[in-house]
């Protein structure tokens, strides 16, 4: 299961996130996420150019200079960066410069501004993105997942087999154990007529 932009929306950090830019691709999908803050456009992609990525940024290489800010945002979406998430220094959505928001809504990139946030919290959004990409969308209720938690039950199960066979039963899939010389050792089918 995949992470994408709407997906991290919903957590907690980006509860004062305003999107101003880039709604028709919100399902791009985020694989890491990281801080942003080059003085030109080529720097950026050097640094953030990565397919997937959420870039974090107050702009600070380039805050005077809107076509710097144009310019990395339309590289970083041929890049393939998912999304851009600003940070102004003023305590202000209207910080952003409407060219900025339009470049970022012709290449489709989403530009979202964190309202009433400070740069500090910059490691919030990273430590929330990243467990959310590294962890519940891979592990949570995943099959793998629950066939470790029953074969390292140990409290619970007296043998390897008993639980290998809760685990294929709670699991809904068969298992077979062959020898060395591919003979069958233990199976256990799940599967009813």
């Amino acid at each position: 299961m995949k992470v994408t932009v709407r997906d991290c929306l919903q957590l907690d950090s980006f509860r004062n996130c305003i999107v101003v830019a880039g709604e028709r691709k919100m399902e791009n999908r985020v694989r890491t996420v990281s801080v942003m803050d080059a003085a030109d456009a080529s720097e950026a992609v050097k640094c953030s150019g990565i397919s997937g990525m959420m870039a974090l940024t107050t702009f600070a290489g380039m805050k005077n200079n809107i076509k710097a800010q144009c310019d990395t945002i339309r590289e970083l979406a041929a890049a393939g960066v998912a999304a851009m998430v600003y940070f102004p220094r003023e305590q202000d959505v209207k910080s952003v410069d409407n060219e900025v928001i339009g470049a970022a809504d012709d290449v489709g990139l989403p530009f979202m501004v964190m309202a009433g946030s400070e740069a500090g919290d910059y490691s919030q959004i990273i430590s929330e993105v990243m467990e959310r990409v590294l962890y519940v969308s891979n592990f949570k209720n995943s099959l793998i997942n629950n066939t470790i938690f029953h074969l390292l039950n140990f409290e619970k199960y007296a043998s390897f087999q008993q639980a290998l066979h809760e685990a294929a039963v709670s699991n809904d899939f068969q298992v077979v154990l062959l020898s060395e010389e591919f003979n069958p050792i233990f199976a256990v089918e799940t599967r009813h007529q």
